[in-house]
């Protein structure tokens, strides 16, 4: 580990001082519901497609409260651009909870954080470090690999996770647990990446990564298990552009045969439509994203 701390410290934090990222959420004074939907917008998705969509977000759902009396279709619709919408329906079930049970305060306590719906250990550290400035660490994808390469760890080696998370208790400076956090969130999107890191540009000193990156290069990932998929065409994917024909326009159920060709760009044969009824519709019901009419073969977006 570092010899000196407190040099480590006065780097970083300068550095951030003088070139952190500008993003809507980010805050001398943070809005805690702000940093709410920011956590929750971010799981995924870049932040500078969040940082476009969060003031429309906002503007739409400006309160805890408004956000909670929200109908599904209307999540769906002010999620558009956002991506994995089901996370649109956990974040309105989430402040439906908070409205419920904490009387519309966003908790700033770890277990009660953990008791709502999408809440992970890793969106409870940053909401109570970003939103709350509590002395906590805060250890996501891009932190553990930096401070893997920083004290020269194995990634894969099993016992990493364990130093790595006992690294990220100790090394932070305590009482600025934000800054320091989101100084290595911005150092891991811009210089300290998965593929190709800028080690020349790093602010951070002494690292063993950068003094022989070729002990530790990260390993090619492995290939990603077979998904589901139509027409060489992820279903993933397929749910996306189904949810996007309802969306551009939510106030109309829609007949299964125009949804998929629209989707597919042509008519839709006995194959294509025995598909959609047995993959994606299932799917998007179970999800509470649609509501599928069997009787006249409608869908549209779940009320």
């Amino acid at each position: 580990m570092f010899m000196d701390y407190t040099f480590l410290h006065s780097t970083i934090l300068t550095w951030f001082d003088n070139n952190q990222k500008v993003y809507p959420w980010r805050n001398e004074a943070p809005d805690s519901y702000h940093v709410l939907l920011s956590e929750y917008m971010l799981q995924q998705t870049q932040a500078s497609r969040i940082a476009l969509k969060f003031p429309e977000f906002l503007n739409t759902f400006p309160t805890i409260e408004k956000l909670s009396n929200a109908t599904n279709a209307q999540m769906i619709i002010a999620w558009q651009g956002m991506g994995y919408n089901n996370r649109a329906i956990r974040l309105r079930d989430c402040a439906k909870q908070i409205v419920d049970t904490f009387n519309g305060n966003i908790p700033s306590n770890y277990s009660d954080l953990l008791s709502l719906p999408g809440i992970g250990t890793y969106t409870a550290s940053a909401i109570l470090s970003f939103a709350f400035k509590h002395n906590i660490s805060v250890i996501d994808i891009n932190m553990y690999r930096i401070y893997s390469r920083v004290f020269g760890l194995d990634i894969y080696d099993t016992k990493t996770k364990s130093e790595v998370k006992t690294i990220a208790e100790h090394i932070y400076p305590r009482d600025f647990s934000s800054s320091w956090h989101q100084a290595l969130m911005d150092i891991g999107s811009s210089f300290c990446k998965a593929q190709n890191p800028k080690c020349i540009l790093c602010p951070i000193p002494d690292c063993l990564y950068r003094n022989n990156p070729s002990l530790y290069h990260i390993k090619p990932t492995k290939s990603k298990k077979t998904e589901a998929s139509f027409r060489n065409i992820p279903n993933r994917l397929w749910r996306g552009k189904t949810i996007e024909f309802l969306r551009n326009d939510h106030q109309l159920g829609h007949h299964l045969n125009d949804v998929l060709h629209s989707i597919l760009k042509q008519n839709p044969n006995e194959i294509d439509i025995t598909w959609f009824k047995e993959s994606i519709i299932p799917s998007l019901i179970k999800d509470h994203l649609i509501e599928y009419n069997v009787g006249n073969n409608h869908l549209s977006l779940k009320g």
